[in-house]
């Protein structure tokens, strides 16, 4: 090294329109099976029955979500 050193920032830069109240909106909330429909119930058991596999609920999470948006929207 040459011996120059660079002092560290003090602060960090934050744009304008930067905000610390902004949110993503995640995690979002869990999808309520549809009372009498067959697949909300299938995929809702299904859902409980998922045990120590994050990747597959957020999978089945997903589907639903789709489902209802498809089905009971």
């Amino acid at each position: 090294m040459n011996g120059l050193r660079v002092p560290p920032r003090k602060d960090s830069y934050r744009p304008p329109w930067f905000s610390d109240s902004f949110d993503y909106g995640f995690p979002l909330p869990a999808p309520v099976a549809v009372r009498g429909c067959g697949v909300c119930a299938g995929m809702a058991a299904t859902l409980a029955g998922i045990v120590g596999d994050a990747s597959g609920a957020a999978d089945v999470r997903v589907l639903m979500r789709r489902h209802l948006r498809a089905a009971h929207e």
